[in-house]
């Protein structure tokens, strides 16, 4: 069964992805532009992570050498941080390996300005220029917004980067119940649901 890319639906809501080449734009503007914010923009794209699932990251949460990732927390409601991500249940989602050279230097590079600067690391994956916790809006006005226009391309929601992955991943011909698996859908139906087969 084929699906269509750029027609995805969900019950109420519009989807949308990026093809190909704007999501390669993107990852390209963001590396030459916002580069502290590139291994942050880079997992959303190639996890399909909830985009409070990815700022709740621990170093810890990784597993390099298996190359997975454990999804146990999320971000939510500004500063309330749950102890389990939307789904409820805890999960390992499976990493690129083009994903994984990237977290490895990020976390090198946070390790070596921890040891140069005498402040503690910060005990999130990815954080601010100034070592806090990504906040959605903050992101979504000063790096998100900015970094689509300054790749000459129409607004979008973060969101879209989870669509995205889940339309590579079933064009690829995966399995739903890895889609399922890898977003952390409640349900195969809800994974089902967010695609609309061709006719």
């Amino acid at each position: 069964m084929s699906f269509r890319v750029n027609k995805l639906k969900k019950v109420g809501e519009h989807l949308e992805v990026f093809d190909h080449d704007e999501e390669m734009l993107i990852l390209k503007t963001a590396k030459e532009y916002c580069p502290h914010y590139y291994p942050f923009v880079l997992t959303l794209f190639r996890t399909g992570l909830r985009e409070g699932e990815a700022v709740a990251l621990m170093p810890t949460d990784l597993d390099v050498r298996s190359r997975y990732v454990v999804i146990e927390r999320n971000f939510t409601a500004g500063q309330f941080l749950s102890d389990s991500p939307k789904s409820g249940k805890r999960r390992e989602v499976d990493l690129a390996v083009d994903l994984v050279v990237v977290l490895k230097d990020h976390m090198a590079l946070q390790e070596a300005e921890a040891a140069l600067t005498g402040r503690p690391r910060s005990k999130w994956l990815f954080n601010t220029p100034q070592g806090h916790i990504i906040r959605s809006n903050n992101f979504r006005d000063r790096v998100w917004g900015p970094l689509l226009k300054k790749a000459g391309l129409r607004r979008r929601t973060i969101h879209a980067t989870r669509h995205t992955f889940a339309t590579r991943l079933i064009m690829a011909g995966a399995p739903l119940t890895y889609v399922q698996k890898q977003l952390g859908h409640s349900s195969i139906q809800i994974t089902v649901d967010s695609v609309l087969p061709l006719d």
